[in-house]
């Protein structure tokens, strides 16, 4: 699978670094393998997109999946998702599904973008969201 997933239950924290191309299938079998599955509701998170490719991603599939994100969310406590992207395109489609995951019913999860690792998890490190 192009995007490994690093759990740190101590830290209450999914890491997850995206290689290679990434499709609207790849995020969905991410989603499910980690968010549905992998017992870390209200986790924090940060997404690492910065060596990956996502031209292959659209629209209609990231709809899909930020509006899944929003019912994972329902009922779990407040959490952020730092997203780290090197691309305009990768920025573009991160501002997408930001906001149409906020639209959501459910939503309890802060999202912001990056371009740095460091400066995401620093923010996701820090208490306040």
């Amino acid at each position: 699978m192009p995007i490994r997933v690093f759990i740190h239950r101590d830290k209450r924290l999914v890491h997850a670094i995206a290689t290679d191309s990434i499709t609207n299938a790849d995020l969905m079998a991410y989603q499910e393998d980690t968010w549905i599955n992998g017992e870390v509701s209200g986790y924090d998170g940060i997404f690492d997109g910065t060596l990956a490719d996502f031209s292959r991603v659209n629209f209609t599939g990231l709809l899909a999946f930020s509006q899944n994100a929003a019912k994972i969310d329902d009922g779990a406590p407040p959490s952020k998702l730092a997203i780290v992207v090197g691309s305009e395109h990768l920025e573009q489609l991160s501002e997408f599904y930001r906001t149409a995951t906020a639209a959501f019913p459910g939503s309890s999860r802060t999202t912001r973008i990056f371009h740095t690792s460091e400066d995401a998890l620093a923010w996701v490190s820090n208490g306040a969201s």
